[in-house]
């Protein structure tokens, strides 16, 4: 069993610790939610885990769940089966039609009587009901649903366009008196009501066929889909939408009805949406395997024509040439189609020359391996013609000398075979050198050529976007010029790329400054000079508010948003290599930073040089990072540990490549940060923020940043305004000093994450607005995180006039510096007006291999790419094959047993020193421990001498005290301390007990089993009182009735007496009369009857039961008889036959003594004790001992 915590949507803990079985599947953990939570059966539930789909049917070991991790349940509310749906859907157009057809009157006033139909309704309700009947029979019978249940809310939309588009709105004008054709026409003509009934019958049949084939794909029970193949299918996706489509067609096209062609077009859209999805799923379930001829429902509507391609040619006649006067893009587009075939040629070229040079480098070695088999060829044609010899003297004296000097010349052998294992070496290595080199020249060259292709295109359209920018920035100002918006003081601002404050265009109360970054506010009641007319409109709780001309804006950041995911993305990878079984190599932590740097600071250069040179890849980056200035020291070595040149040859591991992340994380979040700051006397009240530009009108100056659910405001007295209303931030502390003089306040965009914050004092203060702010609840960060990363904040201000000190408090005012002069705090932001600055497209292509400058000191380029060829070449011969091992004339006798000697000394020497270094160290810390003990000894006894005298003075007064108050209760209580005690430890006794019980799970669970008791119970009340009310009405109502029937009865039996006839009414009476007295004796009689009928029954009940049991016995005797004579039959199959002859044996034992077995009856063996029987009589036998 595993356990897993459930969750919901919004983060709240439904269940902790939920069981369920750790192999089995994904519907094995509904069902354990649903024990949990009735409410939620399994087809209600929707299960994520880390964002994926917990797909029914599949294991649970194909989802890397762990114990105790989350799950998402999403509760997708009541369900209802698809089969249901269907019936309930093609239910109402099939009762509709009939009930249009067959009950006119009904529904078209002034139809009385049943009125004749014409041949177009006619047919028309038969294709219908027949249409729908093959519907409901398909539900049933044939369709297999991939989805067992949908929610029970769409039944409704479902059912609307069936029930009221393909009935109500279909059948009204169709079925309506005289309908021979609607405003499109209609078939009038036999031929065409034929051949559109054929046409029907077609499209039914074949979607029929569809539905069929469908049916068949899918094991019953599954969910398993495979690729359809067959009728309609090889033409089309889903052919079964393409035949319903024709076949409604032929309906609209039948009746003409702008109804029945409204359904059409309705149903065709929905049913072509359906396809697309469709079509999607197949493409991105199967891929390659799914046919890519197939199109979606319209091949079949038309179909395509091949056209030979050289007739197309032809018929096009030679390309035409481009006119020479073209633009400057389209020209830059033909250069870089120029550019990407030269490429390709390059490319092609390298590939044939590498060829070439393999084929060459394949001959050479032929050549060696023909010339070894030509030389052993003719020394064994000179061995032959010496043993052809036939004297035997000279041919054993040339023999001799042969041998002799070719077995004394070893030293001449090995020269020779180490002279061609050199020859062997040199060529591979030239080849080695000469493959390097081709790649490295292929890196540099390639993507050299890539990034001027890229540059290119990069700065063409930069330049595009910038004169755009500047055209529509002269536009604006034009426009606003003549408007009046804006004066000619502003517009050198738009083209300086500044951001200031916009002067009010239309009369206002706030004033803004001449260089526009300070702002100040009259109040409402002085009177305005001349310049400025008087405000039309009263200020809004006299608040005036004013706008930049621009803001931070996640759009102009460019690409930066994308390179901080990477950055995200490479730490992910890095730290998923470095739990990885192998923890990752230098190689993939140097490729992965090289990628990420070169997107970071591009320069095309530092991947391809990091794959060109796969040994010096970690100094190629740490060059590169120095360059850019970061630091290459690891994290986890002092700056002293290791010289920058050993540091720089160290390779990557996780640890180093995390820090270097980890500063060019910082680097890129101070470039998604903006910061402006604003100054203000410190009894100003002023409120400040962004307002979103889509959204504010910078002609209403009577608000305040914050008063709609668009814009965010900071406020003087340290709370934040959203939507109008106010949320605590932080807590400002009010000089009364400090009333003269300026205060300095921050504000800082983060635009990656989405937040606003203050800066108060040059402290960053916590979020305010947007992801991870405290004051809103998640849907409300949400929101505000989306207006951040989406929308251009503009900057507003708002200024309001207080009653204190406004006697001698200057006019309110604020100073606003979005970063054209120094600011006061030191932020780790950008000023807001960077947002602003033109891109810088330069790409940096410093030397990546080379020394970091040119006046950089060691050695020069030609002297570092030997020194690197030798430490190659080094390397290579070092893994090579090990020399064979040489003979015994090599190595003297008497130097190798001096070099032996000397290894022992040596050994001996080295094991005596560190045995004397040991003991040494040994000695030491004896020593020093020593020592350590004596100062810990004397301190522990200074600390025990004050722990005692403070603990005896501590229980001196302790007792003191005591004696005190067991004096002051026993005044107080007038009772002995015993009693005190005892009924103080009860008290303390219960009341631990009830603490305990209130903070128990037990307490909890028992608190809510009475809120569910006290729930059912109100329940039930609501239920019961209404019911019981109703049964009290019902049971008056029956006494009424009663009381009534009783009345009934007897004036019944009054009026039927004196109906009757004197004489047979004195007979009835005096009938009456004797049956009242003879009552005992017919009482007797009766209770007799009875008695005798339940003596019957029990006689009969016995005799029944005796009967079972003779039964039983003789079935259980003919069964301990088969047994017997089955298992001696089968005894020599289950045993051997030592053990058959054994138990042979004692079988015979036992039927011989079975008498005394039965006689004494040891541990019921032979029967089993009965403890109470019976006689024939019924009478009880008790068997106890």
């Amino acid at each position: 069993m595993a356990t897993v915590t459930l969750t919901s949507r919004s983060g709240k803990v439904l269940k902790e610790n939920l069981a369920f079985p750790s192999a089995g599947s994904v519907d094995d953990l509904k069902a354990a939610i649903h024990k949990s939570f009735p409410k939620y059966y399994a087809s209600r539930q929707r299960l994520t885990f880390d964002g994926k789909l917990l797909e029914p049917g599949k294991k649970l070991s194909e989802y890397p769940i762990k114990a105790g991790d989350s799950i998402v349940l999403k509760d997708l509310g009541p369900q209802i089966g698809w089969t249901t749906v269907f019936l309930i859907e093609y239910f109402g157009p099939l009762v509709i039609h009939p009930l249009f057809y067959y009950f006119p009157s009904w529904f078209y006033s002034g139809v009385k009587e049943a009125v004749p139909h014409t041949r177009i309704q006619t047919v028309t309700m038969v294709l219908c009901f027949l249409h729908f009947l093959k519907r409901e029979y398909e539900t049933v019978f044939v369709h297999r649903f991939s989805n067992d249940t949908m929610p029970i809310t769409n039944l409704p939309k479902n059912s609307f366009h069936y029930w009221v588009l393909g009935g109500l709105l279909v059948a009204y004008p169709v079925y309506a008196p005289g309908f021979n054709g609607g405003y499109l026409g209609g078939a009038h003509s036999d031929v065409f009501v034929a051949v559109l009934v054929t046409i029907w019958a077609w499209a039914e049949v074949s979607n029929f066929s569809t539905h069929v084939t469908l049916r068949n794909l899918r094991p019953s029970g599954s969910r398993v889909r495979k690729i359809p193949w067959g009728y309609g299918f090889n033409w089309v996706s889903c052919p079964n939408y393409f035949f319903e489509i024709v076949g409604w067609l032929a309906i609209s096209l039948l009746t003409g009805s702008v109804a029945a062609y409204v359904f059409f077009i309705i149903g065709a859209a929905q049913m072509y949406q359906w396809a697309v999805k469709k079509h999607i799923r197949y493409k991105k379930e199967f891929g390659s395997k799914y046919p890519r001829s197939r199109k979606l429902i319209q091949k079949l509507l038309s179909p395509p024509m091949e056209v030979d391609e050289t007739k197309k040619h032809a018929k096009a006649g030679p390309p035409q040439r481009k006119p020479a006067g073209l633009s400057s893009t389209t020209r830059e587009y033909h250069n870089i189609k120029e550019i990407c075939v030269q490429l390709q040629n390059l490319a092609t070229q390298f590939q044939r020359e590498s060829q070439l040079r393999g084929a060459l480098d394949l001959e050479d070695l032929r050549g060696l391996t023909e010339n070894s088999k030509q030389e052993d060829e003719m020394a064994l044609i000179s061995m032959e013609a010496v043993v052809s010899i036939v004297n035997f003297s000279a041919r054993k004296q040339i023999l001799r000398e042969r041998l002799m000097n070719r077995m004394t010349d070893e030293k001449e052998l090995a020269t020779a075979l180490q002279a061609h294992r050199d020859q062997f070496a040199q060529f591979i290595w030239k080849r080695r050198v000469g493959a390097r080199k081709e790649m490295r020249a292929l890196f540099q060259t390639g993507p050299g050529m890539i990034s001027r292709f890229g540059d290119l295109i990069t700065n063409s359209t930069l330049e595009s976007l910038q004169s755009f920018e500047r055209m529509n920035w002269a536009r604006l100002c034009k426009d606003k010029i003549a408007a009046g918006v804006c004066s000619d003081e502003d517009v050198p601002g738009y083209f300086t790329r500044k951001i200031f404050l916009a002067a009010p265009a239309v009369p206002a109360d706030v004033v803004v400054h001449a260089n526009r970054l300070q702002l100040h506010l009259r109040g409402p009641h002085s009177s305005p000079d001349g310049s400025t007319p008087p405000p039309q409109t009263p200020l809004k709780n006299d608040w005036g508010c004013v706008y930049g001309t621009a803001g931070p804006w996640r759009a102009r950041l460019l690409s930066r948003p994308t390179i901080r995911e990477l950055v995200r993305q490479t730490y992910e990878q890095i730290v998923d290599l470095r739990r990885s079984e192998d923890g990752g190599d230098s190689y993939s932590y140097a490729h992965l930073l090289s990628r990420l740097i070169d997107a970071v600071h591009p320069s095309h250069q530092l991947p391809a040089a990091v794959l060109a040179n796969p040994a010096n890849g970690a100094t190629i980056i740490k060059r590169r990072l120095r360059h850019l200035g970061y630091s290459t020291t690891h994290p986890n070595t002092p700056v002293y540990a290791q010289p920058a040149t050993v540091d720089e040859v160290m390779p990557f591991d996780a640890e180093h490549a995390l820090g270097v992340i980890t500063q060019i994380g910082d680097r890129l979040r101070r470039e998604h940060r903006f910061y402006f700051e604003f100054s203000a006397p410190d009894r100003t009240s002023w409120r400040v923020g962004f307002s979103v530009s889509k959204r504010g009108n910078v002609n209403s100056h009577a608000r305040y940043p914050g008063d709609d659910d668009h814009s965010f405001g900071f406020a003087s007295t340290g709370e934040i305004y959203y939507q109008g209303l106010a949320h605590p931030y932080i807590k400002l502390e009010d000089d009364s000093m400090y009333f003269m003089g300026l205060r300095t306040w921050g504000v800082v965009v983060d635009l990656y994450e989405g937040r606003i914050f203050l800066v108060v004092d040059g402290e960053l203060q916590s979020v305010a607005f947007g992801k991870n702010a405290t004051a809103f609840n998640r849907q409300e960060q949400r929101h505000q995180r989306d207006i951040i990363q989406t929308s251009e904040l503009i900057p507003a201000f708002a200024l309001q006039v207080t009653d204190q000190g406004a006697a001698y408090a200057e006019a309110p005012q604020i100073r606003v510096n979005f970063g054209n002069n120094p600011f006061l705090r030191q932020v780790d932001a950008l000023p807001c007006e960077a947002i602003l600055k033109p891109v810088n497209t330069a790409v940096e292509a410093p030397a990546i291999i080379d020394r970091a400058g040119e006046d950089a000191e060691g050695p020069d380029k030609e002297d570092e790419d030997h020194l690197r060829s030798s430490m190659d070449k080094t390397s290579f011969r070092a893994t090579l094959a090990v020399d064979a091992q040489r003979s015994f004339s090599q190595f003297p006798p008497s130097i190798y047993r001096r070099s032996m000697a000397c290894t022992r000394i040596q050994r001996a020497w080295r094991r005596m020193r560190g045995r004397m270094m040991r003991a040494k160290v040994r000695e030491e810390q004896y020593i020093a421990a020593t020592l350590i003990q004596l100062v810990a000894r004397k301190k522990l006894k200074r600390l025990r001498a004050v722990k005692n005298e403070a603990a005896a003075k501590i229980q001196r007064n302790w007792r003191r005290k005591k004696l005190i108050w067991l004096a002051l209760l026993r005044c107080i209580y007038q009772q002995p301390i015993p009693e005190l005690h005892r009924a103080a430890t009860v008290i303390q006794r219960k009341w631990r007990h009830w603490h305990m019980f209130r903070n128990s799970p037990l307490a909890a669970k028992y608190n809510s089993k009475i809120e569910d008791l006290a729930k059912a119970a109100n329940f039930i009340i609501a239920w019961w009182r209404p019911l019981h009310h109703q049964l009290s009405e019902t049971r008056r109502l029956r006494e009424k009735y009663q009381a009534a029937r009783n009345i009934q009865r007897v004036w019944r039996g009054y009026s039927l007496r004196q109906l009757l006839r004197p004489e047979l009414r004195h007979r009835l009476r005096a009938l009456g009369e004797s049956v009242a007295r003879h009552r005992e004796q017919l009482l007797r009689i009766h209770g007799a009857y009875i008695i005798q009928n339940g003596w019957r029954s029990y006689l009969h009940k016995r005799v029944r039961a005796e009967k079972v049991r003779t039964r039983h016995r003789a079935a259980a005797r003919i069964q301990a008889l088969w047994k017997g004579y089955w298992v001696r039959s089968h005894i020599h199959l289950r045993f051997s036959y030592g053990e058959a002859i054994f138990l042979t044996a004692v079988c015979k034992s036992l039927r011989t003594a079975h008498f005394i077995l039965k006689m004494y009856r040891p541990c019921g063996i032979v029967c089993p004790r009965r403890e109470v029987s019976y006689t024939r009589d019924g009478q009880k036998i008790s068997h106890k001992v």
